[in-house]
């Protein structure tokens, strides 16, 4: 079973950022100004996520947001995974 702490590695090693210690940044947009994440992370963030959880991200998911912000990407991946805390 997968557990959150491995999709709080994927962000702290793509973003440099520990969402877990920050909480306020949660809903706050990956690529905007205040966290400025670049979009090639954004990318490789979307394949660690492929590869750990073991499950091919949706393009409709992609397409209505659910890569916006750490809270809609954890979302998204509750959605097709079981995680434990």
């Amino acid at each position: 079973m997968c557990t959150i702490n491995e999709f709080n590695k994927i962000m702290v090693k793509r973003s440099g950022i520990d969402f877990s210690q920050n909480t306020q940044l949660w809903n706050t947009p990956l690529l905007g100004n205040e966290l400025n994440i670049p979009v090639r992370e954004l990318i490789l963030i979307y394949f660690d996520i492929e590869s750990v959880f073991k499950f091919k991200v949706p393009e409709d998911e992609i397409i209505e947001g659910c890569f916006k912000t750490y809270d809609s990407i954890l979302k998204m991946i509750k959605k097709y995974v079981t995680l434990e805390y």
